[in-house]
């Protein structure tokens, strides 16, 4: 049913007539808007409460942040006390390794001239060496010649025992070598050889056997080694290939061992500071 002016009038005309029942109708009429408006009511007061507790939370995780940001600025602090700390012990260190390098350069600056100084003492030791090395050849060669001189000259006492008569011959003093050398009967190198022999003994054996002329080609070295017992073989050789009835032989004032077995074996006598250790049984007869 269609409510009218007339009733709106008379509807406001008992409101003011009964004030009381304004607050009924006001109920009646906003009935249902307060319960939608109590429901948005509830809705917002949850909506709200959800947005306190968030708002919490956000509060809190912003103090752990905060906390967290705190933390890293005091790390961060401690870290660059740390490295402050770390650049003064590495330049403390630098100092530490540019005295030491100083140290090290001095130190090769000294054994540079130590290493002169060495060097220099070395050549000096070196020259010293060769004047000594030159000094005892000298000595060698005049021990070597006063030894030959005196095989020289004891020669026919030294193997007085083997042969009667004996005295020292030069090889060009013997027919026979020059007139071989004359008819080329000897060779430049057989002569040359014979002409090297240190000591050319004459004699007659004492031998029952053999009382023929006897001559003793004898090498003469302080230390009688076996080039010295072939030079004796060789050059006896060549005067056994003359026809001369001849023997090698090697004095000395010592022998090695391996030179003393090649006598033995070619029948070289040995004479050892003028003692003859061992004379053949008879010379090599042609």
């Amino acid at each position: 049913m269609a409510f009218t002016v007339g009733e709106y009038n008379d509807l406001i005309q008992l409101l003011n007539t009964h004030p009381e029942w304004r607050g009924q109708l006001r109920n009646l009429l906003i009935a249902d808007d307060l319960a939608e408006i109590r429901a948005i009511q509830r809705e917002t007061n949850e909506i709200y409460r959800r947005i306190m507790q968030r708002q919490e939370s956000v509060e809190q995780r912003l103090t752990r942040l905060e906390q967290a940001v705190q933390a890293l600025v005091e790390g961060q602090k401690q870290t660059e006390a740390h490295l402050k700390r770390l650049d003064a012990l590495l330049q403390q260190q630098g100092a530490l390794l540019q005295q030491h390098d100083e140290r090290l350069a001095r130190m090769d600056e000294h054994l540079a001239h130590i290493d002169t100084l060495l060097q220099q003492h070395s050549e000096h030791m070196a020259r010293i060496d060769g004047h000594l090395q030159k000094h005892d050849d000298q000595l060698g060669d005049m021990r070597g010649w006063i030894l030959e001189a005196k095989y020289r000259e004891r020669a026919p006492s030294y193997f007085g025992r083997y042969l009667r008569r004996g005295r020292v011959v030069r090889p060009t003093d013997l027919d026979k070598i020059d007139q071989a050398y004359t008819n080329r009967q000897l060779s430049e190198k057989e002569w040359e050889s014979l002409m090297a022999l240190d000591v050319l003994l004459r004699g007659i054996s004492r031998q029952e056997e053999a009382t023929r002329e006897l001559f003793v080609a004898l090498e003469v070295s302080t230390t009688i080694d076996s080039s010295d017992v072939e030079w004796a073989h060789e050059r006896a050789g060549i005067m056994q290939k003359l026809g001369y009835l001849a023997v090698g032989a090697v004095g000395g004032l010592g022998i090695l061992a391996e030179a003393n077995q090649q006598a033995q074996k070619l029948g070289i006598v040995v004479a050892l500071d003028g003692h003859v250790q061992e004379w053949p049984r008879y010379a090599p007869l042609l």
